[in-house]
């Protein structure tokens, strides 16, 4: 995956697992979006896209037993903050 400008980023993905239960899910992914720009994610059925959506939108803390690591960071401000930090408003 090629990476945008660190200027132009917008979305961070740091080192994010995901596990259903003990299940790990999602491995390791490392990932930057560019802002004002469209991204597509395409793979065979149960690669993991609809759940790396899931993190990314916060719906995974709705499932019982699903847990995350690692970090969804988003520019505001001219610096990265934590998606999942309580203080951070992301709307």
């Amino acid at each position: 995956m090629s990476h945008p400008p660190a200027e132009t980023t917008r979305i961070r993905v740091a080192d994010l697992s995901f596990f259903y239960r003990k299940r790990e899910v999602l491995r390791n992914i490392h990932a930057d979006f560019a802002d004002s720009t469209i991204t597509a994610l395409i793979g065979p059925s149960g690669a993991g896209k609809s759940t790396f959506l899931t993190t990314l939108n916060g719906l995974w803390q709705t499932i019982p037993e699903a847990r995350m690591a690692g970090q969804v960071l988003i520019r505001l401000d001219g610096a990265f903050q934590d998606h999942y930090c309580p203080n951070v408003d992301v709307g």
